[in-house]
């Protein structure tokens, strides 16, 4: 009974896992980012088979018995290291200020997978990490906690790496993304703990696919609501916090709405290319997110060079304000590029009770128009 349960545990992991990595292959585009992926569901889902089969195989009695369980745990804990390279690999890729650079500093970072691979392929003759008696049974070798210890590092390492830089840095880009893929490691790492203590459970398989698929569901989530280029929330996004933010606001508050565009983005993008466009586009959202997050401003991409920020003002006249804020933290970052970045803004504060979220929006989209053109028929 013990051991269908622990088989069918697996085989539920696996079929989630499959199903993921169908999802992630289906479309006709395939990022890095989900290619990264999808090697750690390949990894995993590899464990997960490999431990079923260790487990049908084990105390078992036929031809090449023997010789197929050695086999299979050797390439069990080989695997468990790679999934756990994979994590830390994935970690990497998703955190713009680190990387595994090119292939030397790959392979170091790999190197304790390629030590524990030929430790467990001497084990069926040393008995190192693992062996296997005469009745075809399962036992653990001597060195089992460095098995455990390497593919703990793996897991652990990318939450040391946060915590580290987090306290250094309170605009670390991708902020989110990196808690969640280091705590789903961590959570993996309590489960391997877990199924080191209770060998009889199958715990570690539970902790890999419900990381894996929590990180899945914020990705997909992602995607339809945050900006690929800026990170920032989209129209779609905008359009709902402004249904919920109108019907939620009462007289006496004064909620203002921003909207904000590059002067003269078309000439960068001809003159410097339009991979400094995006640099330009990159930028301005790092200073609306430095200035403006902090003081609980809703801010979102909608398109091209424009921008929509919104939020509740103690008087309107504060605008002006967040305006010279903003103006003066752009002006501080054209000193580092071979171009000016400069800002129109349009702002608009929505009338409770008389107006519609389109009628408040064209408000403030006719403001900037108006700023744009002074400014163009003043250069």
């Amino acid at each position: 009974m013990e051991n269908a349960l622990y088989i069918e545990i697996n085989v539920v992991c696996a079929s989630i896992l499959l199903f993921l990595i169908y999802v992630n292959w289906r479309g006709v585009v395939r990022e890095m980012e989900q290619i990264v992926f999808t090697n750690i569901s390949i990894h995993s889902l590899l464990l997960f088979l490999l431990d079923v089969l260790w487990r049908v195989c084990n105390g078992r009695s036929f031809i090449g018995a023997h010789v197929l369980i050695e086999l299979v745990s050797a390439a069990y804990f080989i695997q468990a290291a790679m999934l756990g390279y994979s994590w830390l690999r994935y970690f990497f890729f998703i955190d713009p200020n680190h990387s595994m650079g090119r292939s030397l500093k790959r392979h170091a970072y790999a190197a304790p997978v390629y030590a524990l691979a030929l430790l467990n392929v001497f084990s069926i003759w040393t008995g190192w990490i693992f062996s296997v008696d005469a009745n075809n049974v399962y036992h653990r070798g001597p060195l089992i906690w460095f098995q455990h210890l390497i593919g703990s590092t793996y897991l652990i390492l990318p939450a040391v790496i946060t915590w580290m830089h987090f306290r250094s840095s309170h605009n670390y880009p991708n902020r989110k993304r990196l808690l969640l893929v280091s705590s789903m490691g961590l959570l993996a790492f309590v489960a391997s703990v877990a199924q080191l203590l209770l060998p009889g459970l199958s715990v570690f398989c539970v902790g890999v696919t419900f990381g894996l698929l929590i990180i899945f569901m914020e990705d997909q989530h992602q995607r339809v609501s945050i900006d690929p280029l800026t990170r920032l929330n989209n129209r779609t996004q905008l359009r709902l916090f402004l249904d919920t933010k109108v019907a939620a606001s009462s007289p006496g508050k004064h909620l203002v709405m921003f909207i904000m565009d590059l002067d003269f983005f078309k000439q960068i993008n001809d003159k410097y290319g339009h991979m400094e466009g995006d640099k330009a586009l990159i930028t301005l959202s790092n200073v609306l997110k430095r200035i403006l997050g902090p003081r609980g401003f809703y801010i979102a991409r909608i398109g091209g060079d424009e921008f929509v920020t919104v939020a509740e003002l103690r008087n309107f006249a504060d605008s002006d304000k967040v305006i010279a804020l903003l103006k003066n933290a752009l002006a501080g970052e054209s000193e580092k590029l071979p171009y000016d970045i400069s800002l129109s803004v349009g702002f608009s504060e929505y009338c409770h009770g008389n107006d519609t979220i389109h009628e408040w929006f064209e408000r403030a989209d006719c403001e900037l128009y108006k700023v744009k053109s002074q400014r163009h028929s003043t250069r």
